[in-house]
């Protein structure tokens, strides 16, 4: 009979875990976040609406749309809610046409014979288990599905490889479960749930409980190969309400999970100290290098590196305060957690499921949680898991026989944490016999990590018996006390199917918001916004009072090509983020309090190889590189003429005083500076082949400077000073010119060589200033253009994006 085959699968005497732990670590008050409810204090608006698409559309077909002014935010409501209405009867059609017979297969709505015999088995065991175990709570064995028919959980889960290159990765499956289906906490939370939706119904819902969910994620990851697993347990509040406004969070992290860091703006290489003092030295390029290969009975020994004890120590010391900065976080938050979870009056009872990840397949070293309703990734001692009652797969069911009342982790060496090892039978005890038992070497700390091994199963289905296996018929009777294998019958789903229109919409009602105590995260659909953002991270300087500190957006088919935007507003700072492909390669632009003080731009996309600009109150500095005159550096110094009468002014000048009573802006100063010849130095060059490091033009005091690069053996460079002639000049010419010499026989140049040499300084002079109001008129533009692209919001739509392009279609 089928009692003395799960008679013979139990051991005599089993110790099972308490019914609900003693003490949780976890977190958070109050109601579950709604995943479609839309981000306090701000509007979603409206989707985009498609424009143009004919034949004789281009590559990119555009979406525009007008900005929101603050006179419509009442019709951005209105639209809000019609559109969460419009959701809302979508979802009641789906859920009719699910429950429509004619469209699905019979194994949704009744059972075959092998199926009808393994609940008979399972019953069974539950029958014996409860006997031995009346304490304990029942176990997750045969629900219902949508159609109110029991099914095994086993055969619930459907190992599908949906086909899209980014569910292939566990990281990337949990995220797109989480921000897929909306997340519905249980309802007692203390009693498990009477039905288990099949995978496609929760695909197709886009709702579900942490059980739905996890027989979700289990699916999609068992499909692309990894060994996944169901956890029926208990989990803090923080986890079942997926609550977490009364914990902070973990902001670097999350930033680089969803792509809002940022690369650190690039510095002046001549100004980087550190870079300096810790480089090694180089060789000078007159100096000779002995050979490698040389071979010699006396050798030249090479220079030891000059590195900087004193900034290694202090780049130590940064380290060490950094690491204690973190394990104070992490201490502060496990704080918060723990006061939170002794709030809870069912603290321990609460019911949840998860995902189980263990080594041996896809590379995966070490076993590890997946929480299925935040797509977050937990270690096995992670003390808001609180016990563990039975984890499934396709493939069989175990049921825990450790004691879990001190949480699932290791406290102290007399209480050893809870251990994976499912083919441990003293401590998990199998339901099926026959089916393959996956192996996880046991640690040191009992959680254990290593491979798994697994017998060869049938490719006709997902949780089927092991290849050759033989279906035998059966009556419904057994032998007479002969112990019968029994293997799972075939999962009664059908194969998951998701289409890329499907996988592309991703949240629920277009937009999903998780909540901390210190950080806000918006994530949106893409097109959901006319402004084409995707993700929303807000980071409270106050999370007491709810003070915004940052403000991180993201973008996406921009056609503008904006794709990260950071906002301080204690400190008025605007800093936008764009990708290749935008007009004057413009990669990253700095506004304080409307005021533009920085530009990047993309290197080697330029003519004149711009790539950094940087503006203060009386100075803007361009960077270059790779020109043809190695020019690196053009600074422009300015005051600002507040008087008619100012001395820089010409007496008389009504274009002056006009200038001055309208703020203009006058120039004082304007520097450029040049890079070194290619090749060594000269020994003794003459005035004319010296290589000039740097032309200063001293407007205000109508000077001209030259500085050369330092000469070779020498260690302070050279230079020249001319004078600008007047019209009422009466000194000599040679009186104009001053001069610092580091030759010892400097060559005297003659007055016509000197006159000739002013000449050319002063048509530089007019070429540097042309440059600098040729560069100012192409800052005004830009800043022009992007007034207008933030005016009129354009979107763009690939060609290759088959669901949005219809010219596309039409092929």
């Amino acid at each position: 009979m089928l009692s003395d085959a799960v008679d013979a699968q139990l051991p005599a005497t089993l110790a099972g875990p308490d019914t609900a732990p003693s003490v949780a670590d976890g977190t958070a008050l109050g109601d579950p976040l709604a995943s479609g409810s839309a981000a306090a204090n701000s509007v979603d608006p409206a989707p985009a609406t498609l424009v143009g698409g004919g034949d004789d559309s281009d590559d990119a077909i555009l979406l525009a749309t007008s900005p929101l002014l603050a006179d419509d935010a009442n019709d951005a409501d209105r639209h809000e809610q019609q559109h969460l209405d419009a959701v809302q009867q979508r979802r009641e059609l789906k859920r009719r046409e699910l429950l429509d017979k004619i469209k699905l297969p019979a194994s949704y709505w009744s059972n075959s014979a092998k199926e009808d015999r393994a609940l008979h088995y399972v019953d069974n065991f539950r029958r014996q288990y409860q006997t031995l175990f009346p304490h304990r709570k029942d176990l997750f064995l045969t629900p219902e599905n949508e159609f109110g028919v029991k099914k095994c959980v086993c055969t619930t889960i459907r190992p599908s490889q949906l086909g899209l290159k980014d569910l292939y990765g566990y990281r990337s499956c949990a995220r797109f479960v989480a921000d897929y289906v909306a997340y519905e906490p249980l309802d007692p939370p203390f009693e498990l749930p009477t039905k288990l939706a099949s995978p496609t119904h929760t695909l197709a819902m886009q709702s579900g409980n942490a059980f739905d969910m996890s027989v979700l994620l289990c699916s999609l990851l068992r499909g692309v190969g990894f060994e996944a697993l169901v956890v029926s347990g208990y989990a803090a509040r923080q986890i079942t309400l997926m609550d977490e406004t009364h914990v902070d969070t973990d902001i670097q992290r999350l930033m680089k999970e969803w792509e809002f860091d940022v690369p650190a703006p690039a510095t002046d290489p001549g100004h980087d100290d550190t870079a300096a003092a810790t480089a090694a030295p180089t060789t000078r390029p007159d100096e000779s290098t002995p050979s490698a290969a040389a071979e010699g009975k006396y050798k030249v020994k090479s220079k030891q590196p000059l590195n900087s004890r004193f900034l290694a120590v202090m780049e130590a010391k940064k380290e060490a305060e950094a690491k204690k900065l973190e394990q104070a976080k992490r201490e502060q938050m496990q704080t918060q957690l723990e006061a939170n979870e002794h709030d809870d009056e069912m603290a321990g009872l609460r019911i949840h499921a998860w995902v189980l990840v263990l080594p041996g397949k896809r590379d995966i070293a070490e076993a590890f949680f997946i929480e299925a309703s935040t797509g977050k990734i937990y270690s096995l001692n992670d003390p808001k898991y609180l016990g563990v009652e039975s984890v499934f797969s396709s493939t069989n069911y175990w049921v825990n026989m450790q004691k879990c009342s001190n949480g699932l982790m290791a406290r102290s060496d007399l209480c050893v944490g809870i251990s994976f090892d499912l083919a441990d039978t003293t401590k998990w005890e199998f339901v099926f016999l026959q089916n393959p038992q996956p192996l996880l070497a046991a640690s040191a700390n009992g959680t254990g990590a290593g491979g798994s091994s697994t017998n060869p199963v049938a490719s006709g289905a997902p949780g089927s018996a092991p290849a050759g296996a033989e279906e035998e018929e059966d009556d419904g009777d057994a032998g007479d006390g002969d112990s019968e294998l029994f293997d799972l019958p075939p999962s009664w789903v059908a194969k998951l199917d998701l289409s890329p229109a499907q996988f592309d919409s991703r949240c629920p009602s277009g937009s999903k918001v998780m909540t901390w105590r210190n950080v806000k995260l918006e994530i949106f659909a893409t097109y959901h916004r006319p402004d084409g953002m995707v993700a929303r991270l807000t980071i409270f300087s106050d999370p007491a009072r709810g003070v915004t500190g940052e403000l991180h957006e993201k973008f996406a088919n921009r056609k503008d090509k904006l794709a990260k935007r950071t906002r301080i507003p204690s400190r008025g700072l605007l800093h936008e983020f764009f990708e290749r492909g935008r007009a004057h390669a413009l990669q990253e632009h700095v506004m304080e309090h409307g005021h533009t003080v920085r530009m990047r731009f993309f290197r080697g996309a330029r003519a004149d190889g711009l790539y950094d600009r940087q503006e203060s109150a009386r100075k803007i500095i361009d960077r270059f590189e790779d020109r043809e005159d190695r020019l690196v550096y053009r600074s422009v110094t300015h005051e600002l003429a507040v008087d008619a009468d100012d001395e820089l002014g010409a007496p008389g000048d009504d274009a002056a005083a006009a200038d001055a009573r309208s703020g203009a802006v006058t120039i004082v100063k304007m520097t450029e500076k040049y890079a070194r010849r290619p090749g060594p130095p000269e020994r003794d060059p003459t005035e004319d082949d010296r290589d000039i490091y740097k032309r200063s033009f001293l407007v205000r005091d109508e000077k001209i400077r030259v500085v050369y690069h330092t000469d070779s053996g020498c260690l302070i460079p050279a230079w020249r000073e001319f004078r600008k002639p007047s019209t009422e000049q009466k000194t000599s010419f040679m009186d104009l010119t001053t001069a610092f010499e580091t030759r010892l026989t400097p060559t005297v140049l003659k007055k016509q060589h000197l006159y000739a040499k002013l000449c050319e300084l002063l048509k530089a002079e007019q070429a540097c200033l042309h440059a600098v109001k040729a560069s100012d008129r192409e800052v005004k533009e830009i800043l022009m253009s992007r007034q207008t692209e933030e005016r009129s919001i354009q979107l763009v739509v690939s060609l290759f994006d088959t669901i949005r392009n219809k010219t596309v279609r039409l092929f």
